[in-house]
């Protein structure tokens, strides 16, 4: 039993190395055709070979966001969230206190007070128009 599994991982060993290791070293290569068109890939035409040459790969551009500006966008968003259910609170204290307001504000204006004749004469000491306007008012009212 010991020797068949040293055996079967031996066997393993030597098919999938070869697997790997062509994996790993695979380079990216770039040739150009009969028709003057430039080609990428692994694998070269026969008839290519020659004149085929290697490219460095470069890492591809980053996509998206890091752990650190996710977390920075993500206080962001919370702190904005903030703000806007504080000043709908306000919002909502305020359109209570309009409408408390409103509700304890009599239905009529009050009636002006008019003075009397005395109080006319007191109130205009100097001005005769306006004694007489205040006079005139008072009769009306009375």
């Amino acid at each position: 039993m010991y020797s068949k599994l040293c055996v079967s991982l031996a066997l393993l060993c030597f098919v999938a190395t070869p697997l790997i290791c062509r994996t790993v070293s695979a380079e990216a290569m770039k040739w150009v055709d009969e028709k003057g068109k430039v080609h990428y890939g692994d694998r070269v035409p026969e008839k290519y070979r020659k004149s085929a040459e290697p490219v460095e790969l470069q890492e591809a551009p980053r996509q998206g966001l890091d752990e650190e500006e996710l977390k920075a966008l993500k206080r962001k968003t919370s702190n904005y969230e903030k703000q806007v259910a504080q000043q709908r609170k306000a919002e909502e204290r305020e359109k209570r206190k309009r409408a408390k307001k409103a509700s304890l504000a009599p239905a009529t204006p009050p009636q002006a007070i008019r003075p009397t004749r005395e109080q006319c004469r007191d109130m205009h000491p100097s001005k005769t128009a306006d004694r007489v306007r205040c006079f005139n008012e008072t009769a009306e009212q009375n």
